[in-house]
């Protein structure tokens, strides 16, 4: 069995970069980067999935077909799932995927001292 390494974001509002293959964990309103790290000949094309369903560029999607990476920007509990990039050419195809998480940001509770019980 091939464990697979996981990335944990550290501070909310950065960017997280990651391979795709890693399991990742990254705070809500974060971005996330993820590499689809290919390389053949001839160049194969990338396709990248969520959930098994086909994804595109849109308002907070981005895939950049030439470093074949995908960017969600602040990221929130929508973005949760499995993600799947699938590079093939004329050869044949290879697949890779990441369980990527995303948990609330951390808050502070406030409290005052001079606060009285009834």
């Amino acid at each position: 069995m091939v464990s697979k390494d996981t990335i944990v974001a550290t501070k909310v509002g950065k960017k997280t970069l990651a391979n795709i293959g890693s399991n990742i964990t990254i705070f809500s309103e974060s971005a996330l980067v993820m590499n689809c790290n290919v390389t053949g000949v001839p160049p194969p094309t990338v396709t990248w999935f969520k959930n098994s369903k086909i994804l595109g560029n849109s308002s907070k999607v981005r895939i950049d077909k030439k470093s074949n990476f995908l960017e969600i920007s602040r990221a929130d509990e929508d973005d949760e799932g499995s993600y799947t990039c699938i590079a093939s050419n004329v050869i044949g195809s290879e697949t890779a995927s990441s369980k990527v998480n995303i948990i609330g940001k951390p808050f502070s509770i406030l409290y005052s001292r001079s606060y009285q019980f009834p």
